[in-house]
């Protein structure tokens, strides 16, 4: 269900400098700020902080992929990132359930530790959903749906998708921020993680034993 890091390796973070441009991205109902200046991870004293980095896909498995994605926090608006983007928002200390949903929804469950800095890989591919042809059984074109997942990284690794260039922070630019998850729906993917994690005990643990950085 996840594709979790095997493992979490810890350098020190390296600032990235960029010049400032700003520019709005309105192609949909959701409206996103972008800049090349990328803001200074830093965690508030009593809180988290949260970065979800969104490289470009590769070609082959980008088909559709440039779908916005909303990022939730126990079902609750957390963000909206794009392709070739990162985002940052402060989560409350404690054990809470990242969520990323484009036309699935990927989970991952962290212990937050206040000021610590927690940093998440969001990649996407193209999955081909196929369905009989009426009348034939066999399978028809079908449609491409866009599978996300959420992986734990280091600074390290963090700072190497960052050098790849044309990372962009994103912010989301409306007054109001989006609905959080709809109750039954967040009931239901968290009972989807638990069971993953039932059945995958050494991976759930390695994502609560991510204490950030």
């Amino acid at each position: 269900m996840l594709n979790q890091e095997d493992s979490v390796k810890s350098i020190l973070w390296r600032a990235l400098p960029v010049g400032a441009v700003f520019f709005i991205a309105s192609c949909s109902p959701v409206v996103l700020l972008y800049s090349t200046s990328i803001p200074e991870a830093k965690a508030h004293p009593a809180t988290a902080l949260m970065v979800v980095v969104r490289p470009m896909p590769k070609a082959t498995t980008a088909y559709n992929a440039e779908k916005l994605s909303t990022i939730f926090v126990d079902g609750v608006f957390g963000a909206v990132t794009a392709n070739n983007t990162v985002v940052q928002f402060p989560v409350d200390t404690g054990v809470h359930y990242i969520m990323a949903r484009i036309d699935n929804v990927a989970t991952v469950r962290l212990n937050f530790l206040p000021g610590r800095i927690y940093y998440l890989e969001q990649t996407n591919s193209s999955v081909r959903v196929t369905a009989p042809t009426p009348g034939a059984g066999a399978p028809s074109g079908g449609l491409t749906r866009v599978q996300t997942t959420l992986s734990a990284i280091g600074p390290d690794q963090y700072a190497a998708i960052m050098k790849t260039g044309g990372i962009r922070s994103a912010k989301f630019a409306q007054s109001k921020p989006l609905k959080s998850m709809d109750p039954m729906a967040k009931k239901a993917h968290i009972a989807a993680y638990e069971f993953w994690a039932k059945a995958k005990p050494e991976l759930a643990r390695m994502q609560e034993d991510y204490s950030g950085y």
